[in-house]
């Protein structure tokens, strides 16, 4: 959806944001209906830009958030809209070994910590197995103990 920004005296007063369906002037008080009940905006460009709203141009607003950065954007005002430009640059390694660092601790929650405990519990149940030698058990074997035991609480 396009974004607007009022401007007054060369600088911006409010957005860039989504036009709204109604605004009042402080200046004449009058309130103007911008939009349409189907969310069409109701006016030209024209009408809008002596009112002091400008459509928005936004420059480098499309990137990779998997293997970028963007920054900003710096606004400039230009006669007949307002020009959002942002910055893009690509991630450094860091930036990328950290966010998987913390999609892995988002993913330990619920249900996939839950069965990672139970991997590592079942690891070392085979380890102990080991050292007393007896057999390994399957993963379905610890899962049926592991529901006797939760049902026998």
């Amino acid at each position: 959806m396009a974004l607007y920004a009022l401007v007054k005296d060369g600088a911006i007063v409010r957005g860039p944001e989504v036009l709204p369906r109604q605004w009042r002037d402080t200046k004449s008080g009058t309130l103007h209906v911008f939009r349409t009940r189907d969310g069409g905006i109701a006016w030209t460009k024209a009408a809008l830009k002596k009112l002091g709203w400008l459509p928005v141009d936004e420059v480098n607003a499309a990137f990779d958030p998997v293997a970028q950065v963007r920054t900003g954007p710096t606004l400039e005002v230009l006669a007949s809209s307002v020009r959002a430009t942002y910055t893009v640059r690509d991630k450094t390694a860091g930036e990328i070994d950290q966010e998987q660092d913390d999609e892995a601790i988002r993913e330990l929650d619920g249900r996939k910590a839950t069965r990672l405990v139970t991997r590592v519990l079942l690891d070392q149940e085979n380890r102990l197995r080991q050292i007393e030698g007896t057999p390994a058990i399957t993963p379905a074997e610890y899962r049926t103990s592991l529901i006797a035991t939760f049902k026998g609480l």
